[in-house]
């Protein structure tokens, strides 16, 4: 299977995983889109009771974690200053 490497790290996906990504990543963001067209995203999570705020709150760090470009062959320091 083709492996697809996000980022030009060491660490990849493989092309079906990244695509179920791309799509669930989109599908999050159209969720969202709706969902301030009726009102504020924000206060609709204010609403809702603290484990499920928290279950929110997990997952977006969980996300954030686990799609980061991070390991071996990746300096972040040198994209942050990549144009100074």
């Amino acid at each position: 299977m083709k492996v697809l490497v996000v980022g030009g790290g060491a660490a990849g996906l493989m092309a079906a995983g990244a695509a179920c990504v791309m799509l669930g990543s989109l599908l999050i963001l159209l969720i969202v889109d709706l969902m301030q067209e009726k009102g504020s995203v924000r206060e609709w999570l204010d609403r809702r009771s603290a484990p499920l705020r928290w279950s929110v709150c997990a997952a977006g760090c969980l996300m954030l974690i686990l799609f980061a470009v991070y390991g071996p062959g990746t300096n972040p320091v040198q994209f942050v200053y990549m144009q100074y």
